[in-house]
């Protein structure tokens, strides 16, 4: 019998196409050779998320990665930009006196409202959802001044209307709990209001923490919840008004969650609210801020809800903000060479072990804006290149975190061979160099 011999591109071919075939059909089986990293059958994930977070008080970025149509073009499937949302709607719905006919603050707010519409129009023309982080509960001050002790909690003695605090910079501090019915009330009326102004929106994205509102001293905010009581509340109000009643999706960050790095207090909060298909769980890869020598989240890939994994591309601080090559796509995909001396506690350790979790629903990268005050670089190679491989693997997750570089740097620098090879080893030394030297603590 004649041998058939195939040509080494045409070998290369097939190979490949068994490897992504055979645990397609096979599930047991793992890809790769032994000891090879095993990549689990997955199929493309549904949300890859992408943002830019203007920092409050500072000029805006200028980058493509505010613009929905290159978003559209890289395989992006969802544009978060940094809105306040609550600043662009009147209140007339709940209390037209709060911001009467000819006011500066209404002006103002109609103002931004229409260029949240030309960013809404440039969204939807490229094809691409539009969920805004914003925060909740942002309130003109003349709210505050008329309701504001209906909103606090009832045994907050300390309450003082206009108060500042560190953690709401810019504007005014809001005591605000959810569980009084003054504040769920303004709750839903901001919700509708946002809706009926926006009706073309495809959702939120649902943000607590600081509240930074530097572009709007005449509004207060803040936090509506205290405890789990409070953020059980506040979830089963979103699904129900957004998830429910208009189809919209709410991207929950559980960010400011009290005990957020605790499994058992997510587990009380969200085992507590029923699923919802348009009701999404945002976490950060870390239990911290985005930095090294931390733990992958332990919430991730527990409980009954959708997850998005959330990820800095332009890490703050020691990262460099893009002034310096820093590739983090090894260690988020398949694990940091600390990861093994990290104390973890949830059941994944990076996101290719999350690809076993029949939850896990996508990824949210910050493109830039992880930081203040610079140095800010306009060229984003490096931004680029992890952007890419993210995106690259939320749409083939199949694929190696070498493969997915390795298209990234092509598409990205045009470059191949042993140019490629090169960049590889610079890219895999910065993230060397970045645990060696800026954190110091492996050797």
């Amino acid at each position: 019998m004649q041998k058939i011999t195939l040509a080494p591109h045409l070998r290369s071919l097939a190979k490949r196409i068994v490897a992504i075939a055979l645990p397609l059909v096979f599930p047991g089986v793992a890809n790769g050779a032994p000891g090879a990293v095993a990549i689990p059958t997955r199929a493309p994930l549904a949300y890859n998320l992408n943002m830019v977070h203007n920092n409050p008080g500072e000029a805006p970025f200028h980058t493509r990665y505010s613009d929905p149509a290159f978003l559209h073009a890289q395989g992006f499937n969802g544009y978060i930009p940094r809105v306040f949302m609550p600043c662009s709607i009147t209140f007339d719905n709940f209390d037209p006196t709060i911001m009467p006919k000819g006011s500066k603050i209404r002006e103002q707010t109609e103002a931004y409202a229409k260029v949240i519409d030309e960013d809404l129009s440039k969204a939807k023309a490229a094809g691409i959802p539009m969920y805004p982080f914003t925060d909740l509960l942002v309130v003109p001050q003349t709210l505050q001044e008329k309701y504001g002790k209906e909103m606090a909690a009832e045994n907050d003695k300390d309450y003082v209307g206009g108060e500042h605090a560190s953690a709401v910079l810019g504007g005014s501090k809001l005591r605000a709990n959810i569980l009084r019915p003054r504040t769920q009330e303004i709750v839903k009326a901001q919700l509708d209001g946002i809706f009926t102004r926006f009706p073309d929106l495809d959702g939120l994205t649902v943000r607590f923490g600081e509240t930074y509102l530097f572009e709007f001293p005449e509004y207060a905010g803040g936090s509506p919840i205290a405890d789990a009581e409070g953020q059980i509340r506040l979830l089963q109000l979103l699904r129900e008004e957004v998830c429910v009643k208009r189809n919209k999706k709410i991207f929950f960050r559980t960010w400011d969650f009290e005990n957020s790095r605790n499994p058992d207090f997510y587990l009380k909060v969200t085992n507590a609210v029923e699923p919802h298909p348009n009701l999404i769980f945002s976490i950060k890869n870390v239990a911290h801020d985005f930095l090294r020598m931390q733990a992958f989240h332990p919430c991730l890939g527990i409980g009954n809800h959708q997850q998005i994994v959330e990820i800095s591309s332009n890490p703050a601080g020691i990262g460099g903000k893009n002034c310096h090559p820093y590739y983090i796509g090894k260690g988020v995909i398949d694990g940091w060479e600390e990861t093994a001396r990290l104390k973890h506690e949830g059941p994944y350790a990076n996101l290719r072990d999350m690809l076993k979790c029949p939850h896990f629903a996508g990824i949210w990268t910050w493109a830039r804006g992880d930081g203040w005050e610079g140095p800010y670089t306009p060229n984003e190679m490096w931004v680029d290149i992890n952007e890419f491989v993210f995106s690259g693997f939320a749409k083939t997750p199949w694929l190696s975190e070498e493969e997915l570089f390795n298209a990234a740097v092509r598409k990205r620098c045009g470059i191949d061979g042993d140019n490629l090879r090169k960049m590889r080893e610079l890219c895999l030394l910065s993230t060397d160099a970045m645990v060696r030297g800026e954190c110091s603590m492996v050797t």
